[in-house]
């Protein structure tokens, strides 16, 4: 068949020959027909056919991105995930839906991630109890370096003890013997001295020897109180009352002197747990120093104070205080700027009240006066000094 176009359309054309006759001759049927219907329909199916082309692309690129992103977005959440991962944060998951490869991927992540949280708590956990264990083996090591430094301080103080009891063993046979013969030479120069109109020369020179050798024996005295154990008891002791005892025994002495005293007496100040009678030495000796400061008269001042769980004692004078060279000094044994001093009270008295856990500090300005300040704690470590062993603590008193 053919498309014949004959008089303003189309038609299609079906030929067909015929042979008719003897002498070959050939005859033709032709039969045409309208080509119009067909050529709509043919349009008609071109259409159907690129709609349904277009319809079958837009289900396939539908298709292939929901696929892909099926895929693509599980995958992008691992990267992410190992992203935070190697950033430190083991607490992100992703969600895992599925049982393909990439499924099984995100499982795998989530699974590390937890193993490497878990560890890492418990290297968290180890380090914590490593650093206790530093913290407590420091303390011990502290502990232990205190007690060695104790032990020492202890073989020092008891060679030290030792020394001085020899010492004082040694001075004290030949000067007893001195002063017995200086004893007799006195008696002997004692009718002397009644018949003559003035006082020998010699007499004199024997007051002085006298005077001196007890000096020496004051000295040997505090050498071996300063080494020699506390063995009185402990007892509630009431810092007000001791010093006002103290002061009552003062008072005359320093007003022949010129020298004023105030108290400022805290009246709520608690009662302490120490030996009375190593107060009173420790505050003896700071109200003579304070005495001894101000030769030619002043004020000396006692206070006593509360503050938290300590007890404060200070005392202060308006003597001519002390240099700036000799403050860091003035605790060290023996020394002293006195020609009749020790150089033990302080040094002493410091001992004491450390015993107890406390201190003694000094301020002062040259050419203004000193204060010395007794810290004691209201619950005292007694350390250089115990109760006797069977026996209570005492009350004295308020």
């Amino acid at each position: 068949p053919r498309l014949v176009a004959a008089g303003g359309k189309t038609y299609l054309a079906f030929a067909r020959s015929l042979d008719v006759g003897q002498h070959d001759e050939k005859s033709w049927i032709v039969l045409a027909v309208d080509a119009t219907p067909f050529k709509e329909a043919v349009s008609r199916m071109r259409a159907l056919l690129f709609l349904a082309t277009v319809l079958l692309l837009v289900l396939a690129v539908t298709a292939g991105t929901a696929l892909a992103l099926r895929v693509t977005r599980p995958l992008k959440q691992a990267i992410r995930l190992a992203g935070r991962i190697a950033e430190g944060d083991l607490q992100k998951r992703i969600d895992v839906s599925g049982h393909d490869e990439v499924a099984e991927l995100g499982a795998a992540l989530n699974q590390m991630s937890a193993s490497l949280l878990d560890s890492r708590n418990e290297i968290e956990k180890k380090q914590s109890e490593l650093l206790k264990l530093n913290q407590s083996l420091g303390e011990t090591v502290e502990k232990l370096r205190e007690l060695q430094e104790h032990l020492v301080e202890a073989e020092r103080r008891a060679a030290s003890g030792t020394l001085a009891a020899r010492v004082a063993h040694e001075i004290n046979n030949p000067l007893g013997v001195i002063k017995n013969y200086l004893t007799m030479l006195k008696s002997h120069c004692s009718a002397i001295q009644a018949s003559a109109q003035e006082t020998p020369a010699h007499v004199r020179h024997l007051q002085i020897i006298d005077e001196e050798i007890d000096r020496i024996a004051r000295f040997v005295a505090q050498l071996l109180d300063a080494h020699r154990p506390d063995g009185s008891r402990l007892e509630l002791t009431s810092v007000n009352k001791t010093v006002t005892d103290l002061l009552a025994l003062m008072e005359p002495q320093l007003r022949q002197r010129d020298i004023q005293v105030r108290r400022e007496l805290d009246p709520d100040l608690p009662r302490l747990l120490l030996h009375p009678d190593r107060m009173k030495q420790v505050l003896l000796n700071l109200m003579a120093n304070a005495e001894h400061a101000m030769p030619d008269g002043g004020v000396m001042t006692i206070r006593t104070r509360r503050e938290e769980s300590d007890v404060f004692v200070e005392v202060s004078d308006t003597g001519k205080g002390i240099s700036h060279e000799r403050a860091p000094q003035i605790f060290d044994r023996y020394y002293t700027t006195r020609e009749d001093g020790t150089g033990l009270g302080l040094p002493i008295s410091r001992e004491i009240v450390q015993g107890y856990g406390g201190d003694i500090t000094v301020r002062s300005v040259e050419g203004e006066g000193a204060a010395f300040t007794v810290r004691l704690p209201r619950s005292p470590l007694v350390s250089t000094a115990t109760a006797v062993p069977g026996r209570e603590a005492v009350d004295d008193g308020p």
